[in-house]
């Protein structure tokens, strides 16, 4: 990596925060944007949930469980197709607006960190583009075999192997191994995944990334 990628990954980081754009809303927020259809939803989703597992606790049949489970999907599927549509529409327009706003700082900061650091062309910006790609694509390559070779030796394999030895009703003995070995593989794999993440954050990837977004949102205004 060149002195000049690090410099600017260091200022960016330092001086570019889109944690504005991140926030979660306020209970008080909620309350201004939310009316009966969003609250008798919720309700219904948690009377749904809590269903599931009563019924998964209680000595009964755990094929009851599949019935707030199914009724959850068409619950679901109306918060995607109208939970933004049925909000208050002034409290909604207020937090767009304020939404644009934070994200118009946020442009002006990174376009203002490029400037100083004379990335101010588009061929400059494609050459700190490429070195984050360089970096975060090592990083996913290190652990790359979780994605493919691991799952498929330590769980795809097993799990065909307990299917087969369920069908044609083999012995106890082996079933138990094949869940041992599945219950490993799956084991392993979350270990991975957690040192994989908190590699990300230790040897400063996440950075690596950050600058990676801030240039990929300086292209859109851009053009």
């Amino acid at each position: 990596m060149t002195y000049k990628y690090y410099d600017v990954r260091r200022d960016i980081y330092e001086s570019c925060s889109d944690k504005k754009l991140k926030g979660f809303r306020s209970w008080s927020e909620i309350k201004k944007l939310f009316n009966t259809f969003h609250w008798a939803i919720l309700i219904v989703a948690i009377l749904l949930l809590v269903s599931t597992i009563v019924i998964y606790v209680l000595p009964i049949n755990y094929f009851w469980c599949l019935i707030p489970m199914i009724l959850y999907i068409p619950c679901e599927m109306v918060m995607e197709l109208k939970f933004d549509s049925l909000l208050n529409k002034p409290a909604r327009n207020n937090e767009i607006e304020k939404q644009n706003n934070a994200y118009k700082e946020y442009i002006d900061q990174i376009q203002s960190v490029l400037m100083k650091h004379g990335i101010d062309t588009v061929s400059k910006r494609n050459l700190l583009k490429k070195e984050c790609d360089s970096v975060l694509a090592k990083y996913e390559a290190r652990y790359a075999f979780v994605n493919n070779r691991a799952f498929d030796y330590l769980i795809g394999v097993p799990i065909g192997a307990l299917i087969s030895s369920l069908i044609h009703k083999e012995r106890d003995a082996l079933l138990n191994v094949i869940i041992a070995i599945v219950f490993i593989g799956a084991l392993l794999i979350g270990i991975v995944k957690i040192v994989k993440r908190i590699a990300f954050y230790k040897d400063g990837y996440f950075k690596d990334k950050q600058l990676l977004d801030a240039l990929q949102e300086v292209e859109y205004s851009l053009t």
